[in-house]
């Protein structure tokens, strides 16, 4: 398709089977439909807030007399198989009554809801039998929506770490969700409900008994293990406090805890929680966005004035509206939607197609590219093998004119994410700064 005049209805991938980058296909193939619809041109409005204005939030202005036409995509299965654990979430619910309404829906007051785990075990997790002398299981938590395995390539970050890990991805709720609802009292479950929408966003907790009982699905035992690392990303971070403030987790082993560009005020309590009951934690926060985190003035947001900045206990990542990063990020995901055997980009502007062909020709590859070099030596104690700083790359002379000129196309290239759903949905302008951090940064304390 071509995102300059045209836009898919859904994406071309699904969230949950299908791998998003290259290294992480498996060899089975298939296919996968969308309905493509030309887009209207619209006066002077900018074109990429114009077609999430009126092809997404209205549903209008695609091109009249101009049928969708089916088309189809090849789409490879995820190669990095996960596992699932279901249970009822040990943190209250706050659905509204509808999504205006003020306060929590009366007549769920104490019910609760299912919620699933999808864990995955890495090479080094595998290998291990639970005998005496093995390395012990390193479980890192990632309280995000939900897709951040296979869409955020995740999986594939710490597919080859040399320690054994479980990551195991906690979805937090957003306001389109359903649930059914029960009555915890009711053993038979006869009182429920039909599927109801969240109407609202809130946090899904995990226990100490969830996560053993996701090693005991595994190894058939409860084999040697540390809780090691806690990570938020986007509504997980809801998640996180409350499995924190609500003392589910031991925090015995933690050894960091990374917040992934959702760095709200209200986690300030959890996070001096952590603190206080392990000293040597690290708390690492990845600052990019606006909208993803808590500001004094938030109509004027700088790394500068953070709500929760300045503390010389935490370890700050700035990457807010860093272009090296935009533009390094943007052109994989970009470059993964005209791979010519799963294409789903067909055409792009010539100026759009020459800076991006200039810059993927430089790029390192993923899950390689530390984002501070002096903060991954404090944490790690060394910068990974054959790992490189954003910083550095970005300040090489060649590569700074590759980055400018890519970045100067950001228009076209925010065109290709939201219309082709190359993140898995039409993100609107701006809201990709926030959505590609894990992509290129997942790895590095995760691993």
């Amino acid at each position: 398709m071509d995102p300059e005049t045209q836009r898919l209805d859904r994406s071309p991938r699904s969230l949950s089977t299908h791998a998003f980058f290259f290294e992480d296909r498996s060899t089975t193939k298939a296919t996968r439909t969308a309905n493509r619809l030309e887009v209207e041109a619209q006066g002077s409005k900018d074109a990429t807030q114009l077609a999430y204005e009126t092809n997404v939030v209205r549903g209008k202005r695609d091109r009249p007399g101009v049928a969708a036409v089916v088309e189809t995509f090849t789409v490879f299965t995820n190669k990095h198989a996960v596992t699932s654990f279901t249970t009822a979430n040990p943190l209250p619910h706050a659905r509204k009554v509808d999504k205006d309404a003020a306060g929590v829906d009366p007549t769920l007051a104490g019910w609760t809801h299912d919620v699933g785990y999808t864990t995955f075990f890495n090479a080094a997790a595998r290998a291990l039998t639970g005998g005496e002398g093995e390395a012990r299981l390193q479980v890192r938590l990632l309280f995000g929506t939900g897709s951040e395995y296979y869409r955020h390539g995740v999986c594939g970050a710490v597919e080859d770490a040399s320690i054994p890990i479980a990551l195991i991805v906690i979805a937090g709720v957003e306001p389109t969700y359903e649930f059914v609802f029960y009555d915890p009292t009711d053993v038979t479950r006869k009182r429920k409900t039909d599927p109801l929408p969240a109407n609202n966003r809130w946090g899904v907790g995990i226990t100490t008994a969830s996560i053993e009982s996701i090693i005991l699905q595994r190894y058939g035992a409860i084999i040697p293990y540390d809780l090691s690392v806690c990570g938020a990303f986007s509504t997980g971070y809801l998640g996180l406090k409350g499995s924190i403030n609500s003392s589910l987790l031991s925090l015995a082993a933690l050894d960091r805890v990374v917040i992934f560009d959702c760095l709200y005020g209200e986690l300030k309590g959890a996070l001096d929680r952590v603190k206080a009951a392990r000293s040597s934690a690290r708390i690492i926060a990845y600052i990019v966005s606006g909208a993803g985190n808590s500001f004094q003035d938030p109509k004027h947001p700088s790394f500068e004035t953070l709500s929760l900045g300045g503390n010389p206990a935490w370890n700050y990542v700035n990457l807010f509206f860093n272009p090296a990063f935009h533009a390094m990020t943007s052109a994989r995901l970009v470059n993964e939607g005209r791979r010519s055997d799963a294409r789903i980009l067909t055409s792009l502007r010539p100026a759009h197609e020459a800076a991006l062909n200039g810059l993927v020709a430089v790029l390192p590859a993923r899950n390689t590219v530390v984002s501070s070099e002096a903060l991954i030596r404090r944490v790690k104690g060394a910068v990974p093998p054959g790992a490189k700083s954003l910083d550095t790359f970005a300040a090489d002379k060649k590569n700074a004119s590759l980055i400018r000129n890519f970045f100067d196309q950001i228009s076209a290239t925010r065109r290709c994410i939201g219309r082709a759903r190359l993140l898995g949905w039409p993100n609107p302008p701006g809201e990709e700064w926030h959505d590609m951090l894990l992509i290129e940064f997942g790895w590095e304390y995760l691993t």
